[in-house]
């Protein structure tokens, strides 16, 4: 049985390069976490502004829906004419 009594600080190098890598790792992780943060608000504001803008488009189809149908009862009464 060979047990090394002095190994020349290696076991504490090998140890202090793990606690670098492990803390190295976590840093990278920490700034994945906020970059797909980011990314996910960025795109919930994107899709809330296309609801939004959606929205508005559909409001204004039902008012030129209402529109036209009050024009058309106009010219069906004779209170309007049509226009070229």
């Amino acid at each position: 049985m060979n047990i090394p009594i002095w190994n020349w600080g290696s076991t504490q190098s090998k140890v202090k390069q793990a606690e670098l890598r492990r803390d190295q790792t976590k840093r990278e992780l920490s700034l994945a976490q906020r970059r797909l943060l980011a990314e996910i608000r960025s795109l919930y504001a994107e899709a809330e502004t296309a609801l939004n803008e959606q929205e508005g488009l559909s409001r204004s189809a039902q008012l030129a829906e209402e529109s036209l149908k009050l024009v058309t009862l106009r010219y069906r009464n004779g209170e309007s004419t049509v226009w070229k």
